[in-house]
């Protein structure tokens, strides 16, 4: 199972393409032998508002994921994986020094977590 969740704020020049870079992560996620494509969900949210502390650039574009435990290569290995790809697809606003870009994957408790068919 896993849950991705992009957010950006709407400085970034890129916002246009949110949703081609969101289903872009999809099939890379869906890539890893490790998980079960039909389990792949993400999401897309835009902030309006937003405040960053002193010095850091203006804006951000943040990736989580959420994901029943894969281990620690496998979570690290796709964590640099879609942070290279996250920073090549707003390549632009990091450099024009707009935003920030950061990946967390955080693990699920299976023992916790309840689907439906």
């Amino acid at each position: 199972m896993v849950r991705m969740y992009l957010k950006a704020t709407e400085n970034v020049h890129e916002t246009k393409h949110h949703w081609e870079h969101l289903r872009s992560l999809v099939q890379e996620v869906c890539k890893n032998e490790k998980i079960d494509p039909k389990s792949v969900k993400a999401f897309f949210e835009e902030y309006e508002a937003w405040a960053t502390g002193p010095g850091a650039p203006e804006g951000f574009v943040n990736l989580r994921i959420a994901t029943v435990p894969l281990g620690k290569e496998v979570e690290s290995n796709l964590a640099d994986t879609l942070h290279a790809k996250l920073c090549e697809m707003y390549r632009h606003s990091l450099e024009s020094g707009k935003a920030s870009v950061s990946v967390e994957i955080r693990e699920m408790n299976p023992d916790n977590y309840r689907v439906s068919p």
